[in-house]
């Protein structure tokens, strides 16, 4: 059946960037038909914490809180762009489009947080952190000199409830309350496959899939996607990242529709090896579609992660996005990936506590990824025999034939640095994200996120992959969120925002609410690009 419809604005994909981009030309006075390939609405901020991080936004204002654009700019491009990064540099290093890209989200983050506070779309506030203070949690570099505001740019959605907790739910349902309200035809279920060009050249409509046989659907105005990123498309995250990514917390429609359009119509890609990155159990991760959380701070103080020659090899308490970059690392005597697999290690105390725990399972359970032995020496046997069923999946990895030696004198130097409340490796509790969430194990601890491992075992173990939220590649955009082809030329009538595009942040997570951050801004300039033409 063809189902012929024509509307100013088509929007595909009803994520956090397609919400806003909905509600934003619905709010201008256009037409709206929003497109989901799945059967309800939220993609994978419905998973999520639901915060959206906004530099200078209304709330730090109203405190008096000073944001200054010359800082925030030289913080967000230190973490995005490092390798090119120079602080005396007219733009910091970068290209101009990533310099701009950058400066509009300084200025319009906040203004399209206030603007859908304004129509009713979506309320926010400061994200509360789980220790109450009124600012929030830290930021995750705030130890950074160029970071002025440690606190405070993290906003989540305002509906009364206080807590601090998944709430990627009630920023959905604001948004899809205020759809509702203003009469926005919303399409679930539909699949677009390709677009319509006019003889100009200008996108004109899409094609999709949906339950009743074919959807054409006339855009006057634009076509903006917000479709999500490749994460579950094996063959593009074989072909653009730069290594195997075990498991994808994304929802399972992030298979990268809008890379393979954006190809056909001739867009310019860019950020494509990126990601936002994490770490998952390994076992749980090759065993499920789709992983429920990323290990965003490891549980645990007498806890490490080592190698698979008994090496600590990373900071377990950073930021994720940074930490699971180790999985990477390449060994050029051994031809392979030195890290493809970690291995946490902890004892009784850890396995035994109470909190937050994923992904260890109920307080003194042993779920089958978890592996115990009574000695490091056992240990490192139950270890190996598990690795030795895993080979097809880690490229062959297996325990050096020195791990249990090696591991006991990783853990004296461990415990050592733990008594001295300084981690002299990695730094492990030095900065403020790092201890903000940690639960205190044992009593008179120097470092809250260190403690000796018990002198006896029985001692346990888990193995650690790389895995991510989703992909950060894709079609570049322009400061309107206008499309770009391979010249740097408009594909005009062509939006995009979201995990679909490349991000304007380049390979960073500059904080909690990062990427809904992003998502939301550039599907607002989106919306207002397209409704002002």
């Amino acid at each position: 059946m063809h189902l012929p419809v024509e509307v100013d604005v088509v929007v595909v994909g009803a994520g956090a960037g397609g919400l806003v981009a909905a509600a934003t030309a619905a709010g201008c006075g256009a037409s709206v038909t929003l497109v989901e390939r799945a059967c309800e609405l939220g993609g994978t901020a419905t998973v999520s914490i639901g915060e959206f991080w906004v530099p200078n936004n209304v709330h730090l204002r109203r405190l008096g809180i000073d944001d200054p654009e010359a800082d925030c700019l030289a913080l967000m491009a230190r973490l995005s762009y490092p390798d090119t990064y120079v602080a005396e540099s007219a733009t910091l290093g970068l290209t101009q489009l990533q310099y701009e890209l950058l400066r509009t989200y300084y200025h319009r983050a906040s203004e399209a947080a206030e603007y859908l506070d304004q129509i009713g779309a979506l309320h926010s506030r400061i994200s509360p952190a789980a220790y109450g203070d009124p600012l929030g949690h830290p930021e995750y570099h705030s130890d950074l000199s160029e970071n002025r505001v440690p606190q405070g740019r993290h906003l989540i959605v305002d509906d009364g409830d206080p807590a601090f907790g998944l709430r990627g739910q009630a920023y959905v349902r604001q948004l899809s309350d205020y759809l509702a309200r203003m009469g926005v035809s919303i399409r679930t279920g539909c699949r677009v496959r390709q677009v319509e060009r006019d003889g100009t050249g200008r996108v004109v409509a899409v094609l999709a899939d949906s339950p009743d046989g074919p959807l054409h659907v006339t855009a006057r105005r634009g076509v903006i996607f917000a479709t999500g990123g490749f994460g579950h498309d094996r063959n593009a995250r074989e072909t653009f990242l730069p290594g195997p990514v075990d498991g994808v917390a994304a929802v399972e429609t992030a298979t990268g529709d809008f890379l393979r359009i954006g190809q056909g119509l001739g867009a310019a890609l860019a950020n494509m090896t990126s990601a936002y990155l994490g770490n998952a159990a390994f076992e749980l991760a090759i065993s499920q579609p789709r992983i429920p959380a990323l290990i965003h701070f490891p549980f645990g103080d007498s806890m490490m992660w080592v190698d698979t020659n008994g090496r600590r090899v990373v900071n377990e308490k950073g930021v994720f996005n940074d930490r699971a970059r180790a999985h990477f690392d390449w060994d050029a005597t051994g031809r392979r990936r030195a890290n493809r697999v970690l291995i946490q290690v902890f004892d009784r105390v850890v396995l035994d506590a109470p909190g937050a725990r994923y992904p260890l399972g109920p307080p003194g359970e042993l779920p089958s990824h978890v592996i115990a032995g009574d000695s490091w020496p056992e240990l490192a046997v139950r270890v190996d025999e598990r690795l030795a069923q895993l080979t097809a999946n880690t490229g062959g990895a297996r325990l050096g034939p020195d791990f249990a030696d090696q591991i006991a004198a990783s853990v004296r130097r461990f415990d050592a640095f733990a008594c001295e409340g300084v981690d002299l490796d990695f730094g492990r509790g030095g900065t403020p994200i790092q201890t903000c969430y940690e639960q205190s194990l044992h009593a008179g601890l120097r470092n809250p996120t260190m403690a000796p491992f018990t002198a006896s075992g029985p001692y346990y173990a888990m193995l650690i992959g790389p895995a991510m939220f989703d992909t950060s590649g894709g079609p570049a955009i322009d400061t309107s969120s206008r499309v770009l082809d391979v010249s740097g030329s408009p594909i005009e009538g062509l939006f995009g925002t979201g995990g679909c595009i490349a991000s304007p942040g380049g390979a960073a997570y500059w904080s909690g609410g990062a990427p809904i951050g992003l998502a939301l801004t550039f599907g607002y300039i989106a919306a207002r690009t397209a409704t002002a033409g």
